[in-house]
């Protein structure tokens, strides 16, 4: 990373602001052509998981390569003065890389939980009419890093 000074290293800052993040962008190649997609995702266990549609682009670059790179950023906003060289933009961003796969059975449910729980607190029912609606992608991460600006 060339600003070592904006660098987090510390595992729990990463988990907040892996919390925090809406958003999460799954990079994967199709040919010799970057394929990036924003998703909703869960995560836990080290792992994010998305869910998607049965079929299309995704499916089908997850099924035929197996590797990914992810990135999510918090943006607090811009920081203006009448000086070009003065603004700045508060941000906070992780990112990595990782084998992603398609999950089944309980790992899928797994995966359709943190889901849900990423996005509410509020208690939720699993129906069986759930799961066969849609692919569940673990990503395994085994590479991070995370950088912020501001605060």
């Amino acid at each position: 990373m060339r600003r070592v000074d904006r660098e987090i290293t510390d595992r729990n800052v990463i988990d907040e602001l892996i919390a925090k993040a809406s958003i999460c962008r799954i990079g994967l190649v199709d040919g010799d052509e970057a394929y990036i997609v924003p998703m909703n995702f869960g995560y836990g266990d080290g792992c994010l998981w998305f869910h998607s549609a049965l079929e299309g682009r995704k499916v089908d670059l997850v099924k035929k390569n197996g590797k990914a790179s992810f990135e999510m950023d918090i943006d607090d906003g811009l920081v203006m003065d009448k000086v070009a060289d003065k603004c700045t933009n508060r941000y906070s961003c992780v990112m990595g890389t990782g084998p992603i796969s398609i999950a089944e059975g309980e790992e899928k449910m797994k995966g359709i939980e943190l889901l849900m729980e990423h996005y509410s607190s509020e208690p939720f029912k699993m129906t069986d009419k759930c799961a066969p609606m849609v692919h569940i992608f673990k990503l395994e991460i085994r590479s991070l890093s995370c950088k912020r600006n501001g605060r």
